[in-house]
């Protein structure tokens, strides 16, 4: 597939309803007795055949991108929380930067900060997997625009080098091999390492054209990010560069 597969962007993703902050405080009850998803977990999710893999799930306000690497295969949605109890809305399965598969639903428990535990739904099928998480504080740090604005370095899908520039309020614009790619990078929550983004995509026919949004994270020097549709998922690499 086109695009810069080692810039920025974008998790997971359509304009997703909150869950809340750190605290989880902004639910749709906006109690402060609701648990929290937001952050980065760590775990693995297991089929009905007991076979399993690994899986990385940000999630940040309400959006939540997971990503199994073993499988090839991203989900992504929109989170309610309700005391402990988690479910999901608008959630779908996307081959890993390629194109929308199936719908899912993701319906457990989370403690804050702690684990999440949660079966996830093949809507046609009703096959269910369970999915086992634990945070991970490695993204528990604080970030600011400083952090993401500057000068950017990766590799599209042919190998060739590119480099983008972030403003310091996040914006960006890059043209790759004819596709034009420009957003805009935010902070939704400037306690944790995530971060979220829109985009388009313009250009040439070749190009994946379309409006996208989802979340990544800054680690030291490096970005990932995820960045979906209704219809195509595109996870992205970037290096802070030291020119």
């Amino acid at each position: 597939m086109f695009i810069f597969r080692y810039i920025v962007s974008i998790l997971l993703v359509a304009t997703l309803a909150s869950c809340g902050g750190g605290s989880g405080n902004s639910d749709v009850s906006a109690s402060s007795n609701n648990e929290s998803a937001d952050g980065y977990w760590e775990g693995r999710i297991t089929d009905s055949y007991g076979a399993s893999s690994e899986v990385v799930f940000f999630s940040s306000g309400g959006e939540f991108i997971a990503v199994d690497d073993d499988s090839d295969v991203i989900v992504s949605g929109s989170l309610s929380i309700r005391g402990d109890e988690l479910t999901s809305t608008n959630t779908k399965l996307y081959e890993y930067d390629g194109i929308y598969l199936m719908d899912l639903e993701i319906d457990g428990f989370v403690n804050t900060k702690s684990r999440i535990l949660a079966d996830v739904i093949d809507v046609e099928s009703g096959e269910t997997s369970s999915l086992s998480l634990d945070y991970d504080i490695f993204l528990d740090e604080p970030i600011t625009y400083s952090d993401l604005s500057g000068s950017w370095d990766f590799l599209d899908d042919n190998d060739e080098f590119y480099s983008v520039d972030v403003d310091n309020r996040g914006a960006f614009n890059v043209d790759v091999d004819g596709c034009i790619i420009s957003g805009k990078f935010s902070i939704p929550n400037n306690t944790i390492s995530i971060i979220s983004a829109e985009f388009t995509v313009s250009g040439e026919s070749t190009c994946i054209i379309g409006n996208y949004s989802g979340l990544g994270a800054i680690v030291e020097n490096e970005l990932v990010a995820v960045g979906i549709n209704s219809e195509y998922a595109i996870v992205q690499f970037a290096f802070k560069s030291n020119r």
